[in-house]
Order: C-alpha cells, then sequence, then structure tokens
C-alpha cells in the first residue's frame, strides 16, 4: 500500500493560536516568502483550503481568497509572478474544474486575485515545471502547462485515469518530454505527442482499454 505524508513547506515563526486555527498544521501546506510576510496557502482536501498572508511575526494574517467559490489550495513563485490553483479532487473529481489566479499587489497594497487559466477536471497533481517559467498541472485525462501567456494541454488520455495526488506524479525534462504518474503505470508524453506507457518488471504486460487507457495485468 502506498503511503503518503501531505508536504508542508517550513514558516520561520510560530503561528499566533488564531492563526493556527485557520491554517491547520495536518495539511499540505505551501508558503512563499513575500516583502511584507509570507503567502501561505493550504489543502485539508474536503476538509477545507485556503490562501493566507502572513505578516512576519506571525501573529497577524488575513485571508486573500474568501470571495472565490473554491478556495486555492497550491501556490508557487514562477519566473512571471505569483501563481495560485484552485479545485478539489473529491466525489465527481472529473466533474470538477481547475482555476489559476495570478497573485498580486492591489491598489491599495495589499494582495489580490486575478484569474489566468480555467481547465476541466480536479488539479490532481501541481509541480513546477523545470526552469519556473510554467506549471504542471494533472487533472482527469490531460496534462495542463500554464505559462504567463494561458494554458497548452501537452499530454492527453481517458478520463478513467487520474494522476496520483503526489507533487512529484507529474514532471517534466530539459528535452520537452513529460511524464504522469498513474501509480503502477507511468505515461511519458515526447514534447506533448501520443503518450508511451511504462510498467514496473512485476507487470507482466500492459493492457490498454477501449477508451485508450492502460491497466497493467500481472
Amino acid at each position: 500500500m502506498d503511503t503518503w505524508a501531505p508536504v508542508v513547506d517550513p514558516l520561520p515563526v510560530e503561528l499566533s493560536a488564531e492563526l493556527r486555527s485557520s491554517i491547520p498544521a495536518d495539511a499540505a501546506r505551501r508558503v512563499v516568502d513575500v516583502d511584507d510576510g509570507w503567502l501561505v496557502a493550504f489543502d485539508k482536501g474536503e476538509f477545507g483550503a485556503g490562501l493566507f498572508w502572513v505578516d512576519k511575526t506571525g501573529t497577524r494574517g488575513r485571508p486573500i481568497d474568501m470571495a472565490l467559490d473554491e478556495r486555492i489550495r497550491w501556490i508557487s513563485r514562477v519566473s512571471f509572478g505569483l501563481i495560485g490553483v484552485a479545485g478539489l479532487c473529491h466525489g465527481e473529481a472529473c466533474a470538477r474544474h481547475t482555476k489559476v489566479y495570478r497573485i498580486g499587489r492591489d491598489e491599495q497594497g495589499g494582495w489580490a486575485l486575478t484569474a489566468h487559466a480555467a481547465v476541466a477536471g480536479c488539479p490532481a497533481a501541481r509541480v513546477l515545471n523545470p526552469g519556473a517559467e510554467a506549471v504542471l498541472i494533472g487533472t482527469c485525462g490531460a496534462l495542463y502547462r500554464v505559462t504567463e501567456a494561458g494554458v497548452d494541454k501537452v499530454g492527453q488520455w481517458s478520463n478513467l485515469l487520474i494522476p496520483r495526488a503526489f507533487d512529484t506524479a507529474v514532471t517534466g525534462d530539459a528535452h520537452g518530454d513529460y511524464y504522469v504518474s498513474f501509480g503502477r503505470l507511468i505515461a511519458r508524453f515526447p514534447g506533448g505527442g501520443q503518450p508511451g506507457w511504462l510498467a514496473p518488471a512485476s507487470c507482466a504486460s500492459v493492457q490498454r482499454g477501449a477508451g485508450g487507457e492502460c491497466s497493467c495485468v500481472e
């Protein structure tokens, strides 16, 4: 059985009791250092999510994404600024949507969100692409590459397959190839083309289904 522990980025300060109640310690957490403190996004699945600004003392903070239908669960600094990803993989995951936001300053000097891209399916896996010029998002049936210009689909498969919910489940390399892990199977997209399927030696053969998906046959 796979074991999984949430990625919890460290915060260099102790949060106040009020902030600890808003940002649970047992959730996945992404932290980005900014000039007036930190931006903190947490993901606790169906039990909550959110993007907060926290000051340098850890005593003051406020949510940034309260107005959104789906709270932000993952953030990263990229070459063109700060990016936040919202969307929940729960229930009818393939009927859901992923929304990507630019995070920047408003006219009053606070933090604000601007819609940047939206794709079908929930964000099962999210990772910074090598070079930090893009974010890769694996959803139900597709792999997307989000850049400053918008979003491109760089891989596609059957909706019956959903990437593993690990930060390392999707990745790209310097040659323009992309890899998506579905557990015992990995799809390789050479330059965004048709996938090649990789399986462990314990898999006797890989069987392709009617919808194009692959499964491991013992």
